[in-house]
């Protein structure tokens, strides 16, 4: 680290109630833990993509820390989008619905089979500006996609009640439609609601508006190529050409590259999942932070608590930290299963620190004023790189 910063100091707990401290280089011979030298092996790594991942923040938040009237702003500008509806965020204890599909049937019988109007529609045939899809207030299941034939001006979606205010005869089955000249918004309603964006017609050239509404709802994003979820509110953001507001859960695409950023104001009460494979990272882009405390639960899982906000992962790969965070606790007593034998490298380069291990996903960040890590009960190694 840089000769102008203090020490950190490395508390470690030991058997009993008391807590030994090391500063860099010190070893306790006494104790069954090991500290030992090594050469640096991914702090150059961290460095080159923090120095990235400052210049993507600054462009997708604009000048960091956003301001508060900038925030607002942005608030504003979320809840007057004619595109979403309105939300508040609460527990649901809603279950999904089944998905098991009815056979197909004429929609005026399907109408008259679920009480629903005769003008019940199998697919929607206008070109309008906005096409809304509304679900239920039970919990929904909802898939938006192309219709297989790429450039036909063709979508479909399955799992919505509604379309502009007129009934789907059979929500469980595909309803097609064209594609509209300005957007695709999808209001799931309440209930503990799952919504897919799996594909896009390629002459769909507007965006797609999101609203969780009350319940416990995820978001998946399967779209071709990698994507940076920008998340700049409570459950709200936008990811490509999707705009949501009202998620307590993110979830990413396989075999890509995923990068959650979470921005001034930025929050999420459930998950974020980076998806099967690749090479998925979050980044903590909402401060500067007084703290920051790591909380890892596997090799790709874990917890950050960054002041007052907790933010939840699990599939990903590198984790980050934008901007300075004078105190890190990274903390591996209790959010693994104990005993667990810990292999935790810690190293700094070009005033980054990474604390990565077998144990953990790693963890970069500004060289802080204070690092403390706590090992578990298992037997643990303790590795300091270059500092």
């Amino acid at each position: 680290m840089g000769s102008s910063a203090v020490a950190p100091i490395f508390t470690q707990p030991i058997v009993g109630s008391h807590v030994r401290h090391w500063s860099p280089g010190q070893t306790s011979s006494g104790d069954r833990r090991r500290i030992s030298v090594h050469a640096p092996s991914r702090g150059l790594e961290a460095l080159v993509f923090l120095v990235a991942l400052t210049a993507v923040s600054a462009l997708v938040f604009g000048v960091y820390p956003q301001s508060a009237a900038a925030q607002e702003a942005t608030t504003s500008a979320v809840a007057t989008d004619p595109g979403l509806i309105g939300v508040t965020e609460q527990t649901d204890q809603g279950a999904a619905p089944s998905t098991e599909s009815t056979p197909p049937a004429d929609p005026a019988v399907m109408a008259e089979m679920l009480g629903e109007p005769s003008s019940s529609v199998a697919s929607y045939d206008e070109v309008v500006g906005t096409l809304t899809f509304t679900g239920t207030v039970d919990g929904d299941i909802v898939e938006i996609a192309d219709d297989g034939i790429d450039g036909d001006g063709w979508m479909a979606a399955i799992g919505a009640s509604a379309v502009n205010g007129q009934p789907i005869a059979d929500p469980y089955l595909p309803f097609t439609f064209r594609v509209p000249t300005m957007s695709i918004a999808v209001d799931l309603g309440g209930g503990t609601d799952l919504l897919t964006v799996r594909s896009l017609d390629s002459s769909f050239a507007g965006g797609v508006r999101a609203a969780g509404g009350e319940g416990h709802d995820c978001l998946t994003i399967t779209l071709p190529g990698d994507l940076t979820w920008a998340i700049d509110g409570p459950g709200s953001g936008t990811a490509g050409p999707v705009g949501f507001v009202g998620f307590e859960n993110l979830s990413g695409a396989p075999d890509n590259e995923d990068l959650f950023l979470f921005g001034p104001g930025a929050s999420l009460s459930g998950l974020v999942d980076g998806g099967p494979r690749g090479f998925d990272t979050l980044a903590l882009a909402g401060g500067p932070y007084e703290s920051v405390t790591y909380l890892p639960s596997g090799p790709d899982s874990g917890t950050f608590i960054a002041g007052d906000d907790v933010f939840r992962f699990v599939g990903l790969e590198p984790t980050w930290s934008v901007g300075p965070t004078p105190f890190v606790v990274v903390d591996l007593t209790g959010s693994l299963v104990d005993p667990v034998d810990n292999t935790v490298l810690v190293e700094s380069v070009g005033g980054v620190t990474t604390v990565s291990g077998d144990t953990l996903e790693s963890y970069a960040f500004a060289n802080p004023t204070s690092l403390q890590i706590l090992l578990g009960a298992g037997n643990d190694r303790l590795t300091f790189g270059a500092l």
